[in-house]
């Protein structure tokens, strides 16, 4: 879970307090990651990299910007962060 915590400068106050689950970045390669987001609301998808199929489209999803790593790199945490199996890669979409 990532906290952000915004604090008065004067008093030292906290003035917000955010609270999420999700832990997803942009990225722009497949290359190092276990495991690959397309974060296009249609998909809201992840991949297995080491095991990408044709029907992945990896390469299209990166470069339309809808590449995502998880952080943890891991299967649980992608779907923490709402993301559902791909078909093809990994298998038991519920989509």
């Amino acid at each position: 879970m990532a906290i952000l915590v915004i604090r008065n400068a004067g008093t030292n106050n906290i003035i917000h307090n955010i609270r999420s689950t999700k832990m997803t970045y942009a990225i722009t390669s497949k290359y190092g990651h276990t495991y690959l987001g397309n974060s296009s609301p249609s998909k809201m998808e992840v991949h297995q990299v080491s095991n990408e199929k044709t029907n992945c489209q990896l390469s299209e999803i990166l470069s339309a910007g809808h590449a995502v790593g998880f952080s943890p790199d891991t299967l649980a945490q992608a779907h923490q962060d709402g993301y559902d199996n791909c078909a093809y890669c990994i298998g038991g979409s519920t989509r």
